[in-house]
């Protein structure tokens, strides 16, 4: 299974966290625009939830510079 990358604004990596059958993403800082409260997906397999996680980071590196 892939690992999560890195947050592409704060560079720390987030957590995967599980509740009620979903795994989802959660970064240390609520207010940061990637892995804060914004990263709302939510997946019933914890390697679903990486990919969709490094897609976001993928593509906010391609927005973003």
């Amino acid at each position: 299974m892939d690992e999560l990358k890195p947050c592409p604004v704060c560079r720390v990596p987030p957590r995967i966290g599980y509740c009620c059958s979903e795994y989802f993403v959660a970064g240390d800082d609520p207010l940061c625009p990637v892995c804060g409260n914004a990263f709302t997906e939510m997946h019933s397999s914890e390697e679903t939830e990486v990919v969709a996680w490094n897609q976001r980071v993928n593509k906010w590196r391609a927005d973003n510079g």
